[in-house]
């Protein structure tokens, strides 16, 4: 009697096992397509592999302006432009060069130099000249 309920209980257990690992065609074939999405060897590349990043931050200085305010200067990587922000918690606004170094213009608002002291103006701040700040 032990014997043939062991034998019942492994051909149970076999039973449960093999319907675990049943796929049907489709779950292959999404399970396919998420490794060729994620890079895996063999995939195919997709439209996400040729998104072209933005520039990176290579230097970020905070400076105190002749007016008191602080003045928050991002450079990008690439030279391209800069990111200023009147205060630290505002999104950063964009300002481009038509050559490297400046100076950079958009949004009605003017930076020139990157160095330890720069010229700033916007529409709520006099044109002025902004130090590098101690840290």
């Amino acid at each position: 009697m032990k014997r043939l309920l062991t034998a019942h209980a492994l051909g149970i257990a076999i039973v449960l096992a093999s319907g675990c690992n049943n796929r049907t065609g489709e779950q292959a074939a999404n399970d396919a397509n998420l490794a060729t999405s994620a890079g895996q060897p063999g995939a195919q590349p997709t439209s996400a592999n040729s998104v072209e990043l933005p520039p990176m931050v290579a230097r970020s200085t905070s400076y105190r302006c002749d007016d008191g305010k602080a003045l928050y200067v991002d450079v990008l990587d690439d030279k391209s432009g800069v990111l200023v922000r009147d205060t630290r918690a505002d999104i950063p606004t964009s300002l481009s060069s038509e050559s490297d170094g400046g100076p950079y213009a958009g949004e009605e608002r003017k930076l020139s130099g990157t160095g330890s002291e720069v010229r700033y103006s916007s529409p709520d701040r006099p044109n002025q000249t902004c130090r590098e700040a101690a840290v």
